[in-house]
């Protein structure tokens, strides 16, 4: 959007692509990270005809866009995971961001619904994910999942991370989880 002509603001460039971002953070050097969900293509209409169903949503989706040229937006990476949901899409305070000498850190709540014989269960983790803003990249660090352990915490709402250099706490209901910035990493706690 151009917003330059307060009273004539427009569309200055677009980019269609499968699902939405409910969450968008700014970065330097023209990036943009989008926070969302990934909708499968089948059930959308056309522009101009009414839909017959609602699309699905597929998963959650973190995307990396260039929009260095707005008038020309350009997807660069995206990560989507099915039937999952994340709390960032609709609190900005869900999400930890690090800015880095190369670029950010991010860290963010998930939570995931398993199906398993016809029963689900729910799995919450914190996802890790890295922007390397001179190589114009998005990548998948690693992340801490949670050990569901009969507790009367259910949902990841109010899931948090501190982000703290090479150290990542994830706060999960009265319980604080440790590991370090790297993939696969070993996870300390619950405390």
């Amino acid at each position: 959007m151009d917003l330059s002509d307060a009273e004539a603001p427009f569309i200055s460039g677009e980019l269609t692509i499968p699902g939405f971002s409910s969450y968008l953070h700014p970065m330097g050097n023209g990036l943009l990270l989008g926070i969302g969900q990934q909708v499968i293509g089948a059930n959308i209409p056309e522009a101009g005809e009414q839909p017959m169903t609602t699309p699905v949503e597929d998963g959650m989706k973190v995307s990396l866009f260039d929009v260095i040229d707005p008038e020309n937006p350009i997807l660069l990476n995206e990560y989507v995971w099915s039937d999952t949901y994340t709390g960032a899409e609709y609190d900005y305070r869900a999400l930890s961001v690090l800015k880095t000498q190369t670029g950010y850190r991010f860290a963010l709540p998930s939570e995931s619904w398993i199906s398993d014989e016809g029963s689900f269960s729910l799995h919450y983790a914190l996802q890790m994910l890295e922007v390397d803003s001179e190589e114009r990249t998005l990548s998948l660090v690693g992340s801490i999942d949670h050990q569901q352990d009969n507790e009367n915490y259910y949902g990841s709402y109010d899931d948090r991370s501190v982000l703290h250099n090479d150290h990542v706490y994830y706060l999960r209901g009265n319980k604080v989880y440790h590991a370090l910035w790297q993939q696969e990493p070993p996870i300390e706690g619950p405390y």
